[in-house]
């Protein structure tokens, strides 16, 4: 829970041009995670429609396979994932009491044997391929909730994975065949924690003056 807290207090001190993070948060979290370092990845949604029955969608998620030390690796990625994801406009102050956090640390990582050598579920995809026409390379990655989040099988994930490596074969599934035959694909886990804006205010509220 730490880590998504600590991740919303960075965004909201950068939104209003504060300058220094809840101690309270920074030393949990320092207490939690220590000196380990490992890759992550940033999310943000937004319920669109008030907290309890909007629609949620995305609004940015970013992360590195680079091992990072957590702390400083959190403070980096959820400036960049709010702000610096090129699929949305950057999340503005307004939208803070909207939003959710997750927070993704990545382990486990694993050569899949085929692409679809992994579990819906449980493991996160990366792929990589050089296009057969043209040779271009492409590489993308799912997180582990996002097939499940979506209803999707090993297949349809493939074909939604390959689209976002920015390879668009539509409804040809040869072409799709072709590419599944090359691609490589590395499986890995995720550790999650997930918080609302209304959790981080509690939290904030309650600690602010420790």
């Amino acid at each position: 829970m730490h880590h998504a807290l600590y991740c919303f207090d960075v965004l909201a001190k950068h939104l209003r041009c504060e300058e220094h993070v809840c101690p309270v948060v920074s030393e949990q979290l320092q207490r939690a995670v220590g000196e380990y370092a490992c890759p992550l990845f940033v999310t943000w949604n937004k319920q669109e429609d008030g907290y309890d029955d909007g629609e949620v969608t995305l609004r940015g998620c970013i992360g590195t396979f680079a091992p990072q030390d957590i702390t400083k690796g959190l403070e980096e990625y959820a400036i960049i994932s709010a702000l610096r994801d090129s699929r949305f406009p950057p999340i503005s102050q307004s939208e803070l009491s909207a939003l959710s956090c997750t927070v993704s640390l990545l382990h486990s990582f694993e050569d899949g044997s085929s692409w679809d050598d992994w579990e819906v579920g449980t493991h996160g995809v990366s792929i990589s391929f050089r296009h057969p026409k043209t040779r271009s390379r492409h590489s993308a990655t799912f997180l582990p909730d996002v097939a499940a989040d979506h209803g999707w099988d090993h297949r349809t994930t493939m074909k939604y994975l390959i689209s976002k490596s920015g390879c668009h074969i539509g409804d040809d599934m040869r072409e799709l065949e072709r590419i599944l035959s090359i691609l490589q694909l590395e499986r890995y886990q995720s550790s999650t924690c997930h918080v609302s804006y209304q959790d981080y205010v509690l939290f904030y509220s309650r600690n602010r003056h420790v």
